[in-house]
């Protein structure tokens, strides 16, 4: 049997979560929280560029993120918040360009998508 993903974005409060169900038994439903920025950015990125592009955009930001926690966490043994800021920046930017391909390649997940079918 083939796991098909249904996804959709919800605001809640003042941010969003991506959820994500399948046709699985368990567990069927995952929720990533994001912020009002991450949605614009990823609203942005999602209308601006091919899915091509957005796809090498996400593995940059990955392959980006990867350099950077070699390099600040595994390599020094001394860590501050100029770090942990780094960190969460870099996480973020992950997610948001992960969030934005899922959004091109589901084009009924965005907000205003999600909120007519309800």
């Amino acid at each position: 049997m083939t796991h098909k993903h249904h996804y959709k974005t919800e605001r809640q409060g003042n941010a969003f979560v991506l959820v994500q169900t399948t046709n699985t038994h368990g567990t069927p439903t995952v929720q990533v929280p994001y912020s009002f920025k991450q949605e614009a950015d990823i609203a942005i990125c999602a209308a601006a560029h091919t899915a091509t592009e957005i796809n090498a955009y996400r593995r940059l930001a990955a392959l980006d993120l990867a350099k950077m926690i070699s390099n600040e966490f595994l390599a020094f043994s001394d860590l501050d918040a100029d770090r942990l800021l780094l960190l969460r920046e870099k996480t973020e930017d992950l997610i948001t360009h992960c969030i934005a391909e899922i959004r091109n390649q589901n084009p009924n997940s965005s907000p205003e998508e999600s909120n007519k079918k309800h």
